[in-house]
């Protein structure tokens, strides 16, 4: 029994001190860790004011690019410091730090590094070949696009949305087309969004995709559209689909006055309500009198959000002409379409200066002047009303709880 004992002991000593040297070991590392880091950081700090200091020298090349080309740690402060003037300055600015980049041959290395570096350098390496915008580095990027494994495409496709140029746009949407791409479609939308924002027109070949495809790429057109696509985009509003037909509404807020309002009139009258709220909120955009007769439609919309928006984009019409759209929709005989449309000239501040029209150009003239008078009159009366009410309830459902 003593030798059992006796070997117990010296296993919990053995094992007491082997704990106790892993603690020392572990605090050890992160002492030196943290002691590392610290000099490190001082060392960036020292290193990136002092290029930053003598940027204008460095970027003239006044200061060689021998002085810092040898060391990893300086190159890649020069980097990260072009790179983010990049994404914040001017195009001169840019065009200046891009020829900077060529002559100092500033990413020779990174673009060894997308070719044959470990995934994660190959990733940063993309990542910032894209960064720089040049064109020269886009067969690289083509080329790791079409790579097999979906971290090296992904940030392949990233790389070309960093680039937003028309030809990087085009890379993208082969790539789409072939089918192959393993990246969520979030890296693609805002890649696409990025090269095809001052090209449009580039998206409308691939319209013809079939699946989930064509709604995406309708999207997207949506979003980027300018007047020159207006008649593509009144094709797109024919569409089966609402969700395209809802997009092709968005994008027609960019089209010419007449061509948009024309267009959207139409998809206003829709059998889907959020294609008419999309045409609706489109309208609004243009704040033209040739939208009258369509948003006087929809404000009676048995849709609530369709009429809200309709009363918003009646209101934000010109000042004159509000006389006569409380005259027609008061003349419709709906009251939700009324107080829908008093509610948003009260939130605008709008009613106050409306009632005063009223009494100086209708009210003291006939009587359908004093009729609207009082029905916009009895509106207001009502809202108010039914504000106090839902007041009230949450001050006794406050209580109750």
């Amino acid at each position: 029994m003593a030798s059992i004992s006796n070997a117990l002991s010296t296993f919990a000593l053995r094992a007491a001190l082997a704990s106790l040297g892993s603690i020392l070991a572990l605090l050890a590392f992160i002492v030196l860790r943290r002691f590392y880091r610290t000099q490190y950081f001082k060392k960036l700090d020292a290193v990136g004011f002092a290029f930053r200091r003598e940027w204008d020298d460095l970027l003239c090349l006044r200061i060689p690019a021998s002085n810092w080309r040898s060391s990893r740690f300086k190159r890649a402060v020069v980097e990260q410091i072009a790179l983010d003037k990049m994404t914040r300055s001017s195009e001169t600015d840019c065009s200046k730090i891009q020829e900077f980049i060529r002559r100092s041959s500033l990413m020779e290395q990174r673009l060894w590094e997308a070719s044959a570096a470990p995934r994660h350098q190959r990733r940063e390496a993309l990542l910032a070949l894209g960064r720089t915008r040049l064109p020269e580095f886009l067969a690289v990027l083509s080329q790791a696009s079409e790579s097999s494994d979906s971290i090296i495409q992904d940030a392949a496709i990233r790389a070309l949305g960093y680039m937003g140029s028309a030809e990087a746009g085009i890379i993208i949407l082969q790539r789409l087309a072939s089918g192959n791409l393993k990246v969520s479609q979030l890296a693609i939308k805002d890649a696409l969004l990025r090269s095809c924002r001052s090209r449009p027109d580039l998206l409308l070949p691939y319209l013809n995709l079939e699946g989930n495809t064509h709604l995406f790429l309708s999207r997207i057109l949506g979003e980027v559209a300018n007047p020159t696509i207006a008649e593509d985009l009144a094709i797109l509003a024919e569409d089966r689909d609402p969700e395209i037909r809802a997009c092709a509404a968005r994008g027609l807020a960019h089209a010419e006055p007449l061509v948009g309002v024309a267009a959207l009139s139409e998809l206003a009258m829709d059998d889907v309500w959020f294609v008419r709220l999309r045409a609706v909120v489109s309208l609004a955009a243009f704040r033209h009198p040739a939208s009258l007769p369509a948003l006087l439609a929809t404000i009676c919309d048995v849709n609530r959000i369709v009429r809200q928006r309709s009363a918003s984009a009646l209101a934000q019409l010109p000042r004159d002409l509000l006389p006569v759209i409380v005259d027609r929709v008061a003349a419709t005989g709906d009251k939700y379409a009324l107080h829908a449309l008093i509610s948003e000239l009260e939130r605008i501040g709008e009613c106050s200066g409306l009632m005063l029209q009223l009494s100086d150009k209708q009210a003291l003239m006939s009587d359908s002047g004093r009729n609207l008078l009082r029905a916009v009159e009895h509106a207001r009366q009502q809202i108010e009303a039914q504000r106090t009410a839902r007041q009230l309830a949450d001050e006794v459902a406050q209580s109750n709880a």
